[in-house]
Order: structure tokens, then C-alpha cells, then sequence
């Protein structure tokens, strides 16, 4: 069975001392609960100072902004886990091609990844029209694309591949609706936008999930 994965991204948010407290606030809430990963992605400023604080502790670390090139002018690592982000305008989904759109994001962005080098990525997909919007895909909605993704994955790879696949949701994920996005069969944890800023409710999504 997948486990579900929560991943807060910060973005450019929170200065080093913020960045403690909210890394602390969510360790306390925490505990030792591990039926979900959790992973905090924080500006690069705090990176050093949040690895410190969550060695010990149930909670993955994220970073942002790396290049897939092995060496040149490039702010890129090799060996790392990645969450592949995909999803559709606004525009795409009333046209009604959001499968259309999703299929060839997925067709590029693994294009030469092997079946061995998909178990290092998740796959989030966060429709690009509820992204800071405040407007959310519908339970249903964001399930159909999962289903949607993990079929193209179990043709593309393997059936093994598409069922051990990961795909987190994410746009405008909120304590509200997490348990109900949460709950559809496909979606299999959640990437945080605002919501995780504040430790309460980002505790209370990896309390949903």
C-alpha cells in the first residue's frame, strides 16, 4: 500500500528565525508519527538551519531551484528525489484537453527516465488555474487525473511502476479539504502551497492524510 507523502513548499518564504519557529512548531506537533512522510521545503537560506533542527525526527527535507545537468553553470546535484510538477491552465481545462496536456508534460519530463530512476519521483499535479488562487479541483476531479496518470505510467513503465507510483495533489490544499481530497484512491498525499506556513495547519492536512 503507498504511503501518503505531505510535502509543505515555502517557496520564498520565511527568514531564518521564522523559518526555526515554524520548523520547530511542527516538530512539537508532530511527534513521533510516521504513518505519512512529511517533508519541508525551505528557502535556501534556512536549508542548513531547518537540516539541523529536523535531524532525529520523522520529517524529509526539500530543496528548490536545481538543474538535472551532472556539472557545468548549472545550480544542480545528482542522486536527488524528485517532485515532478505537472498540470493544466485554466484555459486547457475549459477547452477540455487538461488529458491531452498532462499525457505530454509527463512524455517530456520522463523522457529517458528508467523504470529503476522512477522510483526517485513523485509525481504532483497541481492544475496550474488553482495554484494561489484559492480555487481548488473538485475531489473528483483531481482523482480523474490521477487515475489519468497513473494508467499513462502502468502502459508507459510497467503496472508495478503505475501502482507504486506516488501523485501528490497540490493547489490551494487547506485543512478543509484535505481529508476529502486525501481520501480518493488515486491521490496519494498532498504539496502545500500556503497552507503550510503556519505549523497548526500544516499539522492538520498530515493529520487529514
Amino acid at each position: 500500500m503507498r504511503k501518503k507523502v505531505i510535502a509543505g513548499n515555502w517557496k520564498m518564504n520565511k527568514d531564518l528565525n521564522e523559518s526555526q519557529n515554524l520548523v520547530s512548531g511542527i516538530i512539537d506537533g508532530l511527534g513521533n508519527e510516521n504513518k505519512c512522510d512529511v517533508v519541508v521545503c525551505p528557502p535556501f537560506t534556512s536549508l542548513n538551519e531547518v537540516h539541523s533542527l529536523i535531524k532525529n525526527t520523522p520529517i524529509k527535507l526539500g530543496a528548490q531551484n536545481v538543474y538535472y545537468e551532472t556539472d557545468g553553470a548549472f545550480t544542480g546535484d545528482d542522486g536527488l528525489k524528485v517532485i515532478f510538477c505537472i498540470g493544466e491552465s485554466l484555459a486547457q481545462r475549459e477547452e477540455g484537453i487538461t488529458n491531452s496536456i498532462v499525457e505530454k508534460q509527463l512524455q517530456k519530463g520522463l523522457d529517458g527516465i528508467s523504470s529503476e530512476e522512477l522510483n526517485n519521483i513523485i509525481i504532483a499535479y497541481e492544475p496550474v488555474w488553482a495554484i494561489g488562487t484559492g480555487k481548488t479541483a473538485t475531489p473528483e476531479q483531481a482523482q480523474e487525473v490521477h487515475a489519468f496518470i497513473r494508467n499513462y505510467i502502468s502502459q508507459k513503465y510497467s503496472k508495478e511502476s503505475g501502482e507504486g507510483l506516488i501523485i501528490q495533489y497540490g493547489g490551494s490544499v487547506k485543512p478543509d479539504n484535505a481529508a476529502s481530497l486525501l481520501s480518493q484512491p488515486d491521490i496519494d498525499g498532498a504539496l502545500i502551497g500556503g497552507a503550510c506556513l503556519k505549523a497548526d495547519s500544516f499539522l492538520s492536512i498530515i493529520a487529514a492524510a
